[in-house]
């Protein structure tokens, strides 16, 4: 019978670069102005925590994706603190412990803990220190 060898897929750069101009009959593979929007947020992976001294844990993480994590700490029980239960992500006035800023911290007050991940799956760590007032002062 008929056997089926893989055989070179290819496409000299010439057609690559040309327009398709017309989709029914293509006069290259170049589709310009497209663009595919990843709306899937990574998954992150929790490793490991540890604490380092008395004011600092030090977070092991990974993500399935490139990509940036940002950590912060929350204070359960002082109401000058945002509490896990305050966080949210509707409101962007000082105090209203907004998602985003939160998350991201201040260079200013030193709450900025993140890691670019350029590898999936790969273990980033994160050296968390301060905790950021609700009023984003202190």
């Amino acid at each position: 019978g008929n056997v089926l060898c893989p055989g070179v897929n290819y496409m000299l750069q010439s057609y690559a670069e040309a327009d398709v101009s017309a989709p029914g009959t293509p006069l290259g593979g170049r589709t310009g102005n497209v663009w595919v929007v990843d709306t899937t947020p990574p998954t992150m992976v929790f490793v490991a925590a540890q604490a380092l001294d008395e004011e600092t844990i030090q977070m092991r993480l990974q993500l399935s994706e490139p990509g940036t994590l940002w950590c912060a700490p929350i204070e359960l029980s002082l109401a000058t603190y945002c509490r896990n239960t305050d966080v949210q992500d509707a409101s962007t006035a000082s105090g209203s412990c907004y998602f985003e800023t939160f998350i991201k911290g201040s260079t200013t007050d030193r709450t900025v803990f993140r890691a670019d991940v350029h590898e999936a799956y790969r273990d980033v760590e994160i050296d968390v220190n301060k905790i950021w007032e609700k009023d984003q002062f202190g």
